[in-house]
């Protein structure tokens, strides 16, 4: 936090303001960078290589993110909210965009669940509505911003009518 607050205070005395991106890679890491197997909303696979400390190497099948993990991941949100605060931002901006966890969820491509966040688009989007929540909970809402990317298949995450997904009713 210390170190982004000497940022945060250059940028505010330069007249600007600065906004920090809150994501979670999902599937697209590695887990030889020491957080395990990797996580998805469903077991699946990115294509491609990731970014190692070995050099780019094969992604792994994710495990599918199990239901009663979700509210640590939202805590973690929260915290990572906290600390932005703290650290002199003026908001934050959900990353929910370019295949990774949460675009993991809006997809159908790479959301095979059968559960509360799985199947239709309302179910698909739960994810992101509770973590934006959560972080309008830290913020207010008008701090808060989210980045979508309803452009098409982005590191393997596709959906067959993103559409439906990303244009409201």
């Amino acid at each position: 936090v210390e170190g982004w607050k000497r940022v945060t205070d250059a940028v505010h005395a330069a007249g600007g303001r600065i906004i920090a991106q809150l994501w979670h890679m999902g599937r697209v890491v590695h887990s030889s960078l020491g957080g395990g197997q990797p996580v998805s909303a469903s077991a699946t696979t990115a294509p491609g290589k990731a970014w190692t400390y070995d050099g780019k190497q094969e992604y792994e099948e994710a495990r599918a993110l199990a239901v009663h993990e979700i509210p640590r991941l939202l805590d973690d949100y929260a915290h990572a909210a906290v600390n932005a605060k703290a650290a002199g931002f003026d908001g934050v901006q959900l990353h929910a965009a370019n295949g990774y966890l949460i675009d993991q969820f809006l997809r159908d491509g790479t959301n095979h669940r059968d559960d509360a966040y799985g199947g239709a688009p309302e179910n698909r989007i739960r994810l992101l509505v509770e973590a934006t929540e959560r972080l309008a909970g830290v913020w207010g809402a008008d701090r808060v911003a989210v980045r979508l990317s309803p452009n098409g298949d982005t590191q393997g995450c596709d959906d067959s009518d993103p559409a439906r997904v990303f244009v409201p009713a």
